[in-house]
């Protein structure tokens, strides 16, 4: 059973709340016009490398994360089977803390403090702008820039996170669950799942990638595909897939040479009818 509860009721000391049941709901924007609902739920725990990993639902595919003293977010990295720290609540701004050989290293630009209105309560949150550090080079290559991950993240004491984006896309809180309890308002959990996995989105390959890297994904049911590349700044560079393709896998090839990129952070946005997922990639010349 689910009660409503008020912001008098949440425990705001815990940053990031994790426990089984719990499920956050959002408003994800794709563009001006166009948005579906989002459900993040926390299915099961596991244990890996021996330490207790909450597996967590998002969007297409399972994260496994835990937390450390109410300090740090840990997130498990299923192929190089290390963990590394997602989101850190007691680092100064511009520290560097999250080396991971697939994703890179990154720090944060600023985790300012901030307030958020939540149905009219207002609660302390951080505002976290994170930066790219290029380990390529003999001297490290640090990109301070609040643009570089193209949206920034919310988290807010009590709730965890309340607003984030994924390249040009944006996300806002709806409602959630957290302990048997609920604030906003929750919809279907089963039929936003469904909507939320009719494709699969998979990360491009090699990444970081000079001159060319593989896209592939996996459509449940044929219809018109678009796969389309943006930079940093929300600006499309390449139509990739523009067509109606059947169901199953698919793969298609971006060329920097062919659309003249330069080295950068880009975005990928494959959408197929009311669907659509964006996944970062990284050009190093």
């Amino acid at each position: 059973m689910l009660f409503n509860y008020t912001i008098a009721q949440i425990d705001t000391t815990i940053w990031y709340p994790l426990q089984i049941g719990n499920i956050w709901q959002y408003n994800y924007a794709i563009n001006v016009s166009e948005s579906y609902g989002l459900t993040i739920e926390v299915t099961s725990d596991t244990t890996i490398n021996e330490k207790v990993f909450y597996k967590i639902r998002y969007e297409d595919k399972y994260i496994f994360q835990r937390v450390e003293n109410n300090n740090k977010v840990w997130e498990y990295n299923i192929l190089t089977n290390q963990e590394y720290v997602r989101y850190d609540f007691v680092s100064p701004d511009k520290s560097v803390w999250n080396l991971d050989s697939i994703n890179g290293q990154y720090g944060i630009y600023e985790t300012f403090p901030d307030y958020i209105s939540i149905y009219g309560d207002s609660l302390i949150s951080k505002v976290y702008n994170s930066a790219y550090i290029d380990t390529n080079s003999s001297k490290k290559d640090t990109s301070w820039s609040p643009m570089v991950d193209g949206m920034a993240i919310i988290i807010t004491k009590g709730l965890g996170i309340t607003e984030y984006g994924q390249g040009i896309n944006w996300g806002s809180f709806v409602g959630a669950r957290i302990n048997g309890y609920k604030i906003g308002e929750i919809t279907n959990i089963s039929e936003s799942i469904i909507s939320n996995t009719s494709i699969i989105l998979n990360q491009n390959y090699p990444n970081p990638f000079n001159p060319q890297t593989t896209i592939e994904y996996t459509l449940s049911n044929a219809g018109n595909v678009s796969l389309k590349v943006f930079d940093i700044l929300g600006r499309e560079v390449a139509t990739l897939v523009n067509e109606f393709q059947n169901a199953g896998t698919h793969h298609s090839t971006l060329s920097a040479l062919h659309y003249n990129l330069s080295s950068g952070i880009y975005f990928y946005r494959l959408q197929s009818g009311s669907y659509s997922s964006t996944k970062k990639l990284m050009l190093i010349k």
